[in-house]
């Protein structure tokens, strides 16, 4: 039996040395989207994580950190730096 392979070639690296600008940036446009209804911030979070795991940054999720970032996002005045803040504050698994 066969293992099934899902990638030939590894991932590309991310170019950033740090990538929480960005993974704020996709979280905080995702996040803000009235189209994607109930589940938007779901999707920001699990957009955010994917982003920094993918990047190589390993980060561990807590209810608290979730708790924060979806606070942020529903915030009038929130911005993709204070996203970024948000995220910096998430545990690393390191």
């Amino acid at each position: 039996m066969r293992a099934l392979v899902l990638y030939r070639t590894p991932p590309l690296p991310c170019r950033e040395r740090v990538p929480y600008a960005k993974a704020a940036a996709l979280a905080h446009s995702l996040g803000r989207m009235r189209w994607l209804g109930h589940s938007n911030l779901r999707v920001a979070v699990a957009v955010a994580h994917g982003y920094l795991s993918a990047c190589g940054v390993s980060v561990k999720l807590t209810q608290a950190g979730v708790t924060a970032l979806a606070d942020e996002l529903t915030r009038a005045s929130s911005t993709a730096a204070s996203v970024a803040a948000v995220l910096k504050s998430w545990d690393t698994t390191d």
